[in-house]
């Protein structure tokens, strides 16, 4: 649902010509987009280092793959505004 509402909003400010908030949008539901890739990643990671029950994994990365790309998104879009904000 939140890349839905991330991909949709993106279009909508795109088309209010909002190019700021368009790119912001668009980094959160890259992100969300990436998350079944990541997800993989950590699952491989997890099983590799851990040897946890599948079922344990599949709870763990089922969060992981897309809390923490939010997050690092929110944290990309975060240091940009203030870096912008910090050049002028």
């Amino acid at each position: 649902m939140l890349w839905i509402y991330f991909t949709t909003k993106a279009f909508l400010t795109a088309k209010q010509k909002d190019f700021k908030a368009h790119e912001r949008f668009m980094i959160r539901s890259y992100a969300l987009t990436l998350s079944a890739i990541t997800l993989r990643a950590w699952k491989y990671l997890l099983v590799a280092l851990f040897h946890p029950r599948p079922m344990d994994v599949y709870m763990i990365v089922a969060w992981m793959g897309w809390v923490l790309n939010i997050a690092f998104a929110e944290w990309l879009i975060r240091r940009k505004v203030i870096n912008f904000q910090l050049s002028k």
